[in-house]
């Protein structure tokens, strides 16, 4: 009898290996490892084309001695050829490190070649991690982001010190974020002990999420840099900032940073404020009303509030009033998230405000889409009555933006959901 199976063409099949992969890369899936496993199965022609994928993210975490991380470093040593499939690589920072992880980076350090993400994460529980890795590793990991290829860089809960100077010397880097960091993040600094010339790295990319904003000013402080000749990072062809803001001195420290002022390339700016209700965005706003960048596209306002806060705007409102006539604004999305049941201040004047402000004839020449939208997270059932210039869901609507609501030009959205 005959064998009725058919075989795939080779492309075809390759096609199905990239597209798997592609699902979780855009969220359709949440692990395509075991699929792309038994997938590497069917043909010796699908082994590299499946470990091109199963290889391209690493992540060391292990504690000490897993096994896990002892059988990488020989499938590495014994097909150099996986390394060159890594594209990023995260780090976790431990008190115990494993003893084959060093191997494993070294195999990166020599035969990666598309290598451009890395991460480095300490845990909370153990912020000084850095301080206990042996001087191997630290090299190693240095040397890693110093790597051409790297064009982004993560950094997690670190509390201790850490060269930031280093970074100095990471000519390709092009993103950076920052995440959950100490205070004294940048309070140390050693020496740059290299032979190789300094390239200072233009950013284009900065996420700001929980970490001190005076870690910035010694990254854009000129008298940090490699013999105190320039700053550690470049910050003037920044394109794109992510500023997470917990206080109203946070905002004022952006101000005090001039950042506004270096980055004359910024096109899009994200801004994330806690739900406390005393954060208000006046020093940054005057920073930007006062520096605005003529690359200057979008601003995204997420705004998370409680009853308590009467500016949901927290004061945008009042830069973008000051930055009219001088801009090249083509987006403005605000997204308002109550955090209380007792709702918020849909009555504020912020509202009626930006109405005016956003359509003033000549103010914002180039604006064409506009998107207001509140975002109920703690509602549930039936609002309860708070004050009584609070209000509930369903009483911000279009009819309150009648300018924005009848313009011709600009494409203005607003809605409300629960969460």
């Amino acid at each position: 009898m005959k064998n009725s199976g058919f075989i795939l063409p080779y492309d075809i099949m390759k096609s199905i290996a990239d597209q798997i992969a592609l699902e979780v890369q855009v969220g359709e899936r949440t692990d395509a490892r075991p699929t792309l496993q038994a997938l590497s199965l069917t043909c010796k022609h699908m082994v590299p084309v499946c470990r091109r994928h199963l290889f391209s993210s690493i992540q060391l975490s292990s504690y000490s001695s897993n096994p896990n991380c002892k059988k990488l470093l020989i499938l590495l040593r014994e097909n150099l050829e996986i390394a060159s499939y890594v594209r990023k690589l995260t780090y976790c920072v431990k008190m115990l490190a494993d003893e084959h992880e060093d191997g494993v980076l070294e195999v990166l350090l020599r035969h990666s070649t598309f290598l451009h993400s890395i991460s480095l994460l300490a845990n909370a529980n153990s912020p000084d991690a850095w301080n206990a890795q042996p001087e191997p590793t630290k090299t190693l990991l240095i040397s890693l982001i110093q790597l051409r290829t790297i064009t982004h860089l993560h950094f997690r809960s670190f509390h201790g010190f850490f060269p930031y100077n280093q970074l100095s010397f990471c000519s390709g880097l092009r993103s950076l974020e920052l995440q959950y960091m100490a205070p004294l993040l940048l309070g140390d600094i050693s020496p740059v002990n290299v032979t190789a010339s300094p390239q200072i790295p233009a950013l284009q990319s900065l996420i700001n999420n929980d970490a001190p904003y005076h870690a910035l000013g010694i990254l854009m402080d000129a008298t940090k840099g490699p013999n105190a000749l320039g700053p550690i990072i470049d910050f003037s062809c920044l394109q794109k900032a992510d500023l997470t803001i917990h206080s109203r001195a946070q905002a004022d420290r952006i101000g005090e940073l001039r950042l506004f002022e270096t980055a004359k390339q910024l096109q899009e700016l994200i801004i994330r404020v806690s739900p406390s209700h005393t954060v208000s965005l006046a020093g940054l706003g005057s920073s930007l009303a006062a520096n605005t960048p003529p690359t200057l596209r979008s601003i995204v306002l997420h705004s998370e509030v409680d009853y308590m806060t009467v500016n949901p705007l927290r004061g945008l409102d009042h830069a973008l009033q000051d930055m009219a006539g001088r801009n090249a604004l083509v987006e403005l999305e605000v997204l308002i998230k109550v955090e209380s049941s007792d709702g918020c201040y849909t009555y504020s004047d912020d509202f009626p405000n930006l109405d005016k402000i956003l359509s003033k004839n000549s103010a914002f020449p180039e604006l064409r889409r506009v998107s207001l939208d509140v975002v109920w997270d703690s509602y549930v059932g039936q609002y309860s009555a708070g004050p009584t210039d609070l209000g509930p869901p369903g009483q911000l609507e279009r009819e309150d933006f009648p300018l924005l609501d009848s313009s011709s030009i600009i494409n203005f959205s607003c809605g409300e959901k629960d969460d």
